[in-house]
């Protein structure tokens, strides 16, 4: 990619970067949106977006067009993560909940394991665009699948208000961090952060007073498994992608 595009270090971060802010972005109203329309509808709209996406970055001809396709993929991600999780936890009884979601865990570590080994090999064979276009295969099947053996639908409230306000918030909050960091120790990269530290805080303040909120912050304060649990998460994913970057 660097090669084709003359791209440098700084923009081949946003190859990962851009994915995962989209996702990020998109991941808490997904979940209001699945729990509102349905959480299959939700689940094979992120994985048909995941597919189309993953096409166009495979046939990009620009790296503007690439990281564009790269968003894309993210925003579709998020409703898939949110709606999967949702189903399996709606599926299974809680005796059951934890083998499923244990299952589910070890079935996208296992994947992740795999992918640097495929991915090296897919490369060799087909160049960096064959990844791309074996994703798509795999999306299309999985598209199959979810129409073949998901039958039922889950709608959880009958609410159809979003906080559309609150969720431009929470995006802009995490652009301005993503952005800010990136750009440190520059100025314009410490402004970037600073703002976007101010926007966090206003999205807790009014997701704190909503009465319907995207996204329940008062789980960290309430429930200190899930705060400490999300803690050890953010120290093992800010680690492992540091070093594969690096590597």
């Amino acid at each position: 990619i660097q090669e084709e595009f003359s791209a440098g270090a700084i923009l081949l971060s946003w190859v990962a970067a851009a994915n995962l802010l989209a996702t990020a972005i998109f991941l808490v109203p997904a979940g209001k949106v699945g729990d509102m329309y349905g959480r299959k509808r939700v689940l094979a709209l992120g994985l048909g977006l995941f597919t189309l996406a993953t096409v166009g970055a495979g046939a990009a001809p620009s790296m503007a067009l690439f990281l564009s396709f790269r968003a894309l993929q993210g925003v579709g991600g998020a409703f898939m993560l949110t709606s999967g999780m949702a189903i399996l936890s709606s599926v299974f009884p809680p005796g059951e909940r934890g083998k499923a979601l244990g299952i589910n865990v070890a079935a996208v570590y296992t994947g992740a394991s795999a992918g640097p080994f495929l991915g090296g090999w897919l490369v060799h064979q087909l160049g960096w665009r064959g990844i791309f276009l074996a994703n798509a295969a795999v999306g299309v099947f999985a598209l199959l699948l979810i129409f073949r053996f998901i039958r039922a639908e889950w709608v959880e409230t009958q609410n159809r208000r979003i906080d559309v306000r609150g969720g431009f918030i929470y995006g802009c909050a995490l652009v301005c961090l993503m952005l800010g960091t990136s750009r440190l120790p520059s100025w314009n990269g410490t402004l970037l952060a600073l703002t976007g530290a101010v926007f966090l805080v206003l999205f807790v303040r009014r997701m704190r007073a909503a009465e319907d909120p995207l996204f329940d912050v008062r789980l960290f304060e309430a429930n200190r498994v899930f705060a400490f649990s999300s803690l050890a998460a953010l120290v093992n994913y800010a680690a492992t992608f540091s070093v594969a970057f690096l590597l």
